[in-house]
């Protein structure tokens, strides 16, 4: 129950933030701008989570090593973040593609505006979320 609240805290924020940016005008709506770099820095937010995730598996395995504690739920909780931040990935990037097609072919208000503001929810969330992965992976002690 409380990670299906997280969500809907992250929708929300994801929401607002959406709407903060479309309204500031096509010129300055930066959550939108960004999208056309997201898959790139999404990727990059991967490979500095692969590098701190190893950097924390040896320490793991060391630990592990010298305590024999148990340390597969470590290792599964950080393997199901890649393989989560990976469907970001491929989501984000459908629904970019998606996204560019209403763009060319569609020419009423409402599909573009909602397009749009959806397109800044994906951004906002996808690397807010990374974000909080690294985040949350730094706080282990």
């Amino acid at each position: 129950m409380t990670r299906l609240l997280k969500y809907i805290g992250y929708f929300t924020l994801s929401l607002i933030m959406a709407l903060i940016s479309f309204f500031a005008g096509e010129e300055r709506d930066f959550l939108f701008m960004f999208s056309k770099n997201l898959i790139p820095v999404l990727i990059t937010i991967v490979v500095l989570y692969t590098t701190l995730s190893n950097l924390i598996l040896n320490q793991l395995t060391l630990y592990k090593d010298l305590t024999g504690a148990d340390i597969h739920e470590c290792v599964k909780a950080l393997k199901r973040n890649v393989y989560f931040e990976f469907a970001i990935i491929a989501f984000d990037f459908i629904i970019v593609l998606i996204a560019n097609i209403l763009f060319s072919k569609s020419e009423c208000a409402y599909i573009l505006c909602g397009t749009r503001i959806f397109v800044n929810m994906i951004t906002f969330f996808s690397v807010f979320y990374f974000l909080y992965i690294v985040y949350d992976l730094s706080l282990i002690h």
